[in-house]
């Protein structure tokens, strides 16, 4: 009976210990969400939830000093007061309402980074002093940055090793989920990143459009090198003894014509064909000899190339 007597006492004793603990930090909160975004000034966004607030007043404690300090829920900003302490930094904030109740601090700080032999340590740390259910940190490094890659077993490059890494696009992150968070611990979160050159570390990906824009410019570059070559490869005068009686006709009306007239002109000047007219000057344009463009309901013909000493026997 003695014995049985003791164990009822000590679980009598449990009870109210969970129960003053309860009474001490009525507030639960369902879920806890950090944002943490790394550049020259680090910012940092709370998202904090709760089923049910049991106060007038939120107090939340970080263990560093901060600027720029916001305060919000779903109303507008909130009315707090700010109280620098040895350990940290204490917000104590009057919330709107109480049931399923959301506030977001934000603020920015320069505690959560160091750096040593060029590679960057971040450490952010948060002690469970209310009920938990959920507790996720989100990592956002700077653009340019990447997770260091360890020689050696002494570093390790993401503490938990759980985090998980992902992408915004242009910067990497890190998540951290813990389902599992016990009242009166402390959370730690470690990251080593580093710098990166232009090509060293560099997303393959990121290669894929810029080798392919590339290509295309090659491409388009010696097409039209060649149509240049080919319409500057010869004048006029040295191409005429290739060509029909009918083409050079046309070429030595445009000559006299200041090198341009319009289609219509040539088929009335000349005494040709509509249908004759076109066939010629598709050959002559398919040459590079003539260019032919709209105008109106007919074409402008023109002679592009250098005319040359014309032989009067050609």
């Amino acid at each position: 009976m003695r014995i049985l007597r003791r164990l009822f006492q000590i679980v009598s004793l449990l009870v109210l210990a969970q129960f003053l603990v309860f009474v001490v930090h009525g507030t639960e909160i369902s879920r806890e969400e950090v944002s943490i975004s790394l550049g020259k000034s680090t910012s940092v966004d709370i998202t904090l939830f709760y089923r049910e607030l049991t106060s007038d007043k939120l107090s939340y404690l970080v263990p560093y000093n901060v600027q720029k300090f916001i305060a919000s829920d779903s109303f507008g900003r909130l009315n707090c007061e700010i109280r620098i302490l040895n350990i940290g930094t204490e917000f104590i904030c009057i919330p709107t309402f109480k049931e399923n109740y959301s506030v977001k601090l934000s603020f920015q700080t320069k505690d959560l980074v160091s750096q040593k032999d060029k590679i960057e340590r971040f450490e952010y740390q948060h002690s469970i002093v209310d009920p938990t259910k959920l507790y996720a940190v989100k990592l956002i490094l700077p653009e340019g940055y990447v997770i260091f890659k360890e020689n050696d077993s002494s570093v390790i490059p993401i503490d938990p090793p759980t985090g998980i890494i992902g992408s915004t696009g242009r910067q990497i992150t890190i998540d951290w989920t813990d389902a599992k968070v016990v009242l009166g611990t402390t959370l730690h979160f470690r990251a080593y990143y580093e710098k990166i050159g232009f090509f060293g570390n560099f997303p393959i990906f990121v290669f894929i459009p810029l080798g392919v824009i590339f290509a295309i410019v090659i491409v388009f570059f010696i097409i039209n090198n060649k149509r240049t070559l080919r319409k500057n490869s010869g004048s006029i005068a040295s191409l005429m003894p290739a060509l029909t009686d009918d083409e050079k006709q046309i070429l030595e009306f445009l000559i006299k014509k200041d090198k341009k007239s319009t289609q219509r002109n040539i088929v009335r000047e000349l005494n040709l064909s509509k249908a004759k007219a076109s066939r010629l000057i598709h050959n002559l344009e398919k040459r590079d000899l003539i260019k032919k463009t709209k105008r109106g309901r007919t074409n402008l013909i023109v002679i592009e190339r250098e005319i040359g000493k014309l032989d009067s026997t050609s």
